[in-house]
């Protein structure tokens, strides 16, 4: 769907919403995440892998989210950016390095 900010779309029965315009992703993300919170992803709720954000539902979801949500403060995250930089710089690195086997 070219053009629009956002589709959905069925899983068999069950509704889906597919966002593409950044300014309403990051709305949902930060200001109305809460609204969002049962994402309708699969889980097993045995294997603790499974136990993060979009897994979670509920008042297991509050909880994360709510002791989560210090560490990912404008603050922080401008403060980890470099270091996203160099992680990434890293990775390309070893990409190219195993692309042509130096």
């Amino acid at each position: 769907f070219p053009g629009e900010r956002f589709f959905g779309y069925f899983r068999v029965r069950v509704p889906a919403l597919v966002v593409k315009d950044v300014d309403l992703i990051q709305k949902i993300l930060v200001k109305d995440f809460s609204h969002f919170q049962n994402q309708g992803f699969p889980s097993i709720s045995s294997d603790l892998l499974s136990r993060n954000l979009f897994h979670l539902k509920g008042e297991g979801w509050r909880a994360l989210r709510h002791k989560l949500s210090p560490t990912f403060t404008s603050g922080k995250m401008k403060f980890m950016f470099s270091q996203f930089l160099t992680a990434g710089d890293h990775l390309l690195e070893s990409i190219e390095e195993s692309r042509f086997g130096e």
